[in-house]
């Protein structure tokens, strides 16, 4: 009667202690799903706080680029708008000479127009002296040297500037098309950019 006493007694302390047993371990399971649930969660909160810093990098970022770029289109500008000034100031003075030939050439004419009429009239009143004739001769063959060595003079600089004007252009055309290539270059750059950009949103979005 006491074996069995003891043998039930014995077995009842032994069903406390493997329920105890479980229990513990339930316990301990549950802290380290607790605690895998929470490391989880911190993660999962790190990785969100990552990206957002990443894109907030990014949208600084593409800010200043297009700062940037702002200012690179308003220096072009201005200096489209000084070449222009330039130019303007150019045809001005070219007019001027233009307007300053003409006057020249008409009082030529006026001079050579007073010269034949007074050659005219000193033929009708029959006034023709040798000494006359010889000086006139000397003055007018002075005038022609003149006259040649002022077209000479005239030729010269009309070349010099139609020069002037070549080179120019070619240099003119020169930096539109180095101009234009950059522009090129940087619309480019600008849509390599922006594709980079929505591949990143979309694997962004495949990730989530």
């Amino acid at each position: 009667m006491i074996t069995k006493s003891r043998r039930y007694h014995y077995t009842t302390e032994e069903c406390v202690h493997s329920q105890k047993k479980k229990k513990k371990k339930k316990k301990k399971k549950k802290k380290k799903k607790k605690k895998k649930k929470k490391k989880k969660k911190k993660k999962k909160k790190k990785k969100k706080k990552k990206k957002k810093k990443k894109k907030e990098e990014e949208e600084e970022e593409e800010e200043e680029e297009e700062e940037e770029e702002e200012e690179e289109e308003e220096e072009e500008e201005e200096e489209e708008e000084e070449e222009e000034e330039e130019e303007e100031e150019e045809e001005e003075e070219e007019e001027e000479e233009e307007e300053e030939e003409e006057e020249e050439e008409e009082e030529e004419e006026e001079e050579e127009e007073e010269e034949e009429e007074e050659e005219e009239e000193e033929e009708e009143e029959g006034r023709r002296s040798s000494r006359r004739r010889r000086r006139r001769r000397r003055r007018r063959e002075e005038e022609e040297e003149e006259e040649e060595e002022e077209e000479e003079r005239k030729k010269k600089k009309k070349k010099k500037k139609k020069k002037k004007k070549k080179k120019k252009k070619k240099k003119k055309k020169k930096k539109k098309k180095k101009k234009k290539k950059k522009k090129k270059k940087k619309k480019k750059k600008k849509k390599k950019k922006k594709k980079k950009k929505s591949n990143n949103n979309n694997n962004n979005n495949n990730i989530k």
